[in-house]
């Protein structure tokens, strides 16, 4: 039974036509978000002398790993982004 509200609901409330904004389109959303923040904490890192507790080579050793997860992070989104637009 509570399976069937939660269909309910679910159908109910995330209809486009009602002007609501879809889960896919949040997510969507969020993941671009989260990309942008992870390059942009990169560079600050790597560009910036705001971690003046971190020696050089770390700081840029550091920098360099944010901004490589970032462009992982950056692929994983937009070939997942392109797969759901293809379907």
């Amino acid at each position: 039974m509570l399976n069937i509200v939660r269909f309910y609901f679910l159908t109910k409330y995330t209809n486009q036509s009602m002007g609501l904004i879809r889960f896919d389109k949040i997510s969507r959303l969020f993941g671009i978000i989260v990309v942008l923040l992870i390059l942009v904490f990169g560079a600050v890192v790597l560009f910036s002398n705001y971690f003046t507790y971190l020696p050089s080579n770390y700081r840029k050793i550091v920098g360099l790993l944010i901004i490589l997860y970032g462009a992982f992070r950056f692929v994983a989104v937009f070939s997942k982004l392109k797969n759901e637009d293809d379907e």
